[in-house]
């Protein structure tokens, strides 16, 4: 018998913020508990420019087939946190500029989310980037959770993600109010009811809300996981699987502000801004006079521009023959920045904003 290491699965993670289609936006590594599942299972994690490897301890077998040394069969779950390598993430990604705290974004291989050949491991079936959809309360493994119950008493039902009942009781009301100790044995995600209610869907796990983490992917070798998901057949024997995440950029209205500090006789009505696709167009608003007392006329996308790490060329100031004299094109203007992201929630709008002086 041949002994070696073999591909069990990868883990690939792009952003199209980014043009290298590499992962530039996380730290991955295996939580603590799968650290030690992984060395049980003879399994070793790598990092990878795409993100990350798990390979098995493999045999090459009489039938001259590659098998596990340790078995992969039962059920496992790998878990990896996420960790951004940048505090800008949010800003360029197509995701909530609203505080996250006390939730993460989990992802895992029991979705069945194929798009393009790709095993997304994310909920989002249009797009198949990272969304909404995929964040989920955090809570470590023992917490207290309180509500109001018409009756003497109120029931408290924790269920895991394989729709086992791990915990439930009752507890006795106290003015309209119930209280439960939560107590779990092992990470994962939960459904908490109250008198048979669904109230909290969240992930319990003491590493993650000890260390605020982004997110987490959970990789399961379980029957419960759909069959083209699955890193093993049923003869437990590996069957490589590539996963994907993908974070789409994010798009905002580009609002350029051209500060007329040393033109100060040039006319607003005589800018103009010229863009190189000719399906994006700007808008000229009512002159502004900024903080420090200088003019500023304003010009808006009539549409989302996408913001990405390769600029846009081309972009044109433009004044022609009007109510002021002299022409002049001035180009290459500056890119919307994810630096300078505004978010106007009375329109529904996030805009990007950029300052010409001219």
């Amino acid at each position: 018998m041949r002994y070696g290491f073999e591909r069990l699965f990868d883990i690939e993670i792009s952003h199209f913020y980014h043009s290298s289609g590499l992962n530039e936006d996380f730290a991955i590594e295996p939580a603590a508990e799968t650290a030690r599942l992984m060395k049980d299972q003879r399994l070793l994690f790598r990092r990878s420019p795409k993100g990350c490897t798990v390979l098995y301890e493999a045999f090459k077998g009489q039938d001259n087939k590659t098998h596990p040394v340790a078995p992969l069969d039962g059920e496992l779950r790998l878990s990896f946190c996420l960790r951004p390598t940048t505090p800008f993430l949010v800003s360029y990604s197509d995701l909530p500029l609203e505080s996250t705290q006390g939730r993460i974004y989990r992802m895992s291989n029991l979705i069945s989310n194929q798009k393009n050949g790709l095993l997304l491991l994310t909920s989002d079936t249009v797009g198949g980037f990272l969304s909404n959809d995929d964040l989920i309360d955090l809570r470590p493994l023992s917490f207290m959770q309180s509500f109001s119950s018409a009756g003497a008493f109120g029931s408290v039902e924790v269920v895991d993600e394989g729709g086992r009942t791990v915990q439930k009781e009752t507890v006795p009301a106290v003015e309209g109010i119930c209280s439960c100790a939560v107590r779990l044995s092992e990470p994962g995600r939960y459904l908490l009811k109250t008198d048979g209610v669904q109230k909290l869907k969240f992930y319990a796990s003491n590493e993650l809300s000890a260390q605020a983490g982004f997110g987490v992917i959970d990789i399961f070798i379980s029957n419960a996981v759909p069959p083209a998901y699955r890193c093993t057949d049923s003869l437990h024997d590996a069957t490589h699987r590539t996963y994907t995440v993908r974070l789409d950029r994010r798009r905002p209205y580009w609002r350029y502000y051209v500060v007329l500090k040393y033109r100060t006789g040039v006319a607003p009505e005589d800018l103009s801004i010229a863009f190189p696709d000719p399906g994006v167009s700007f808008s000229r608003l009512a002159p502004v006079v900024l903080a420090e007392g200088m003019q500023a006329v304003p010009f808006v996308s009539t549409k989302e521009i996408g913001l990405h790490d390769s600029p846009v060329k081309g972009i044109q100031l433009k004044k022609v023959s009007g109510s002021s004299p002299g022409v002049f094109e001035i180009d290459g203007l500056p890119n919307g920045s994810y630096r300078a992201i505004t978010p106007s929630p009375e329109e529904g709008r996030v805009y990007s904003e950029i300052f010409v002086y001219i």
